[in-house]
Parts: C-alpha cells; structure tokens; sequence
C-alpha cells in the first residue's frame, strides 16, 4: 500500500507520468491482498485514455493530506537543490501553501514574484532560493519524526535561518502599490 501511495504522489509531482503509474499499476502482482483494497480498485478502474492529471489528482481526497504535504516539501526542497525546474516548483509551493493551511510551503513560494519579476536577476534569485532550501533541508532532516516535521510545515516550529525578501522585490513593491492605492 505505501508503495501505491508513493507513486501517486510522484505522478503529481510530475516524477512520473500517467502513463509510467499505469503500466507499474497493472503490473502489480496481489501481494497482501492488495487488489482487494478499495484505493487500488478507485486507480484500477480509473479510465487512463480519457482522463486528464487534474481528474487523477482529485484522487488525492483519498489520502491524508498530511502525508501528501511531507512528501511534497521534501520534493520541493530536493527540485531546488538539483536545479530542476524552478518556475513550476515555487509556483507549486505558493499554491499548495494557499490551497492548505501549511505556512512552511510559503517560504518557498514567496520567491514567484521574484521569479516572475523580470528586473530581478534569474541568477541571484536562484541562489536566494538554494540557500533557503539548504537551510530548510538541514532543518528538516535534524526533525526526525514525521510529527515533529508536520509541526514545521504547519509553522508551530520557527523557521531557522529565514532568508528575508530583498525590500525593492516585486511582492513588496506590489504590496506598497496595494496598500497605496486602498489608503486613497
């Protein structure tokens, strides 16, 4: 069963194709009685040829999203550590920490507006970022238990070593605009 769970997971991080999930799927033998399980017959039955991603991932509301949220985090981390596609990683963790109450996602998605800016140098971002995610990493592997981790996700921990946004960053200057123009 957790290795299902895993691989869905790696499908929505896009470590995996739809089409890579469903061939290991029905490659399965039934060890442990796992074709009687109710997840595995909701994957089984799902029509592969005619659904999209955004259709699969609603199968996500058959998991804890705590045990989604652990795996994302640390995927995000180690997509930012080995340079992988920063756009799509940081956009990822700004909405997952809008969509879901784990504060920890926005210390990573707050560099999209900095991404997006394109007066801000790609470069230097890009090593902010690292450096958070570094920081961010030694912090989590020194938390050993997934409680503890969950604790940091949902920011009952204090992030060590928060890296600050540059004050001329183009979310704080929106923001001053924003609040400039609802003053007036």
């Amino acid at each position: 069963m957790k290795a299902l769970t895993l691989k869905f997971f790696d499908v929505l991080e896009r470590n995996l194709s739809l089409k890579e999930f469903e061939k290991w799927l029905y490659s399965l033998e039934d060890s442990d009685g796992l074709k009687k399980d109710a997840l595995w017959k909701a994957f089984y039955n799902f029509n592969y040829g005619s659904k999209s991603g955004y259709e699969f991932a609603q199968l996500l509301k058959n998991f804890d999203t705590d045990e989604y949220a652990l795996y994302k985090f640390e995927n995000t981390i180690k997509t930012i550590l080995a340079d992988g596609n920063l756009f799509r990683v940081v956009r990822s963790a700004h909405d997952f920490s809008l969509r879901y109450d784990y504060p920890l996602f926005s210390v990573i998605g707050d560099y999209d507006y900095e991404l997006q800016n394109e007066y801000q140098s790609y470069e230097s971002t890009r090593q902010k970022l690292a450096s958070t995610a570094e920081s961010l990493l030694q912090q989590w592997v020194s938390l050993r238990t997934a409680e503890a981790r969950l604790k940091l996700l949902k920011g009952k921990i204090p992030v060590q070593h928060k890296l600050r946004l540059a004050p001329d960053s183009a979310y704080l200057r929106f923001s001053g605009k924003l609040w400039n123009f609802w003053k007036n």
